[in-house]
């Protein structure tokens, strides 16, 4: 079965999440207290429930994420809680490929941002997450929606910085919006990354120009200045009237 419905943000993009205080991605535990066995098997029923609904990152206590390390934190060999976990996780991969494959950007995203922060450890995770946002930054330009498609971008940048497709994403992002200046930088780092990038190459030699223009640097041509008025021809003497 698949993973449950993936929360969205208010824009229907995956909902922000903030960073987790464990490798696993799991809420900040609590001090060390005596958990009964009743208490645990709540616990993993509440878990369960939450998977089901798609609360696996929010809200903060009654999620998946956070259930889950309550478990692991009482009993951290818990055979059902490491069950429950990667369940989640296979769904969640085998939904957020075919949400990408058929190009549903936002709920790719949102699946693959869930399972970013189920476990951060989780190198599919972090290469399927800075895929969506580059796939849908791409989307953006065609859209001529630069904002959406610049922050896309930068944050697929900060997953995978060296992916020379996300800066060349950016970089044309900035240019479409007239900040040459930084598109420049950008279109340098996608060379610096791959050096016989040709499309690169190409627009970094135009933004090039382009800042140089809107930086006044490109020199002024000169007036054209009208031609002086051609001298009158000098008046004729009068004809002299011959004698009658």
């Amino acid at each position: 079965a698949g993973a449950g419905p993936v929360a969205t943000g208010p824009s229907g993009r995956g909902a922000a999440v903030a960073p987790a205080a464990t490798d696993a991605g799991a809420a900040p535990p609590a001090p060390a207290t005596a958990v009964s066995a009743a208490e645990i098997a709540h616990l993993l029923d509440a878990a369960r429930k939450a998977a089901a609904a798609g609360r696996y990152l929010a809200p903060p206590g009654d999620c998946l994420r956070d259930l889950l390390a309550r478990v692991e934190q009482a009993e951290p060999r818990n055979a059902e809680a490491s069950a429950l976990r990667a369940r989640t996780q296979k769904a969640l991969h085998k939904d957020a490929k075919a949400l990408l494959r058929k190009r549903r950007h936002d709920s790719a995203e949102a699946a693959y941002r869930a399972l970013h922060g189920l476990d951060r450890r989780d190198d599919r995770a972090t290469a399927g997450l800075a895929e969506a946002l580059l796939a849908r930054a791409e989307q953006d330009l065609k859209r001529k929606r630069y904002g959406a498609a610049s922050a896309d971008a930068r944050e697929a940048i900060t997953l995978d910085g060296a992916n020379p497709r996300a800066h060349l994403v950016l970089a044309d992002a900035l240019c479409k919006s007239d900040n040459y200046a930084a598109a420049v930088e950008e279109y340098g780092r996608v060379l610096q990354l791959k050096p016989k990038h040709r499309d690169a190459k190409k627009a970094l030699a135009k933004a090039e120009k382009l800042a140089a223009k809107a930086a006044g640097a490109a020199p002024t041509p000169p007036a054209k200045v009208a031609p002086p008025p051609a001298p009158k021809p000098p008046a004729k003497p009068p004809k002299k009237r011959g004698r009658r």
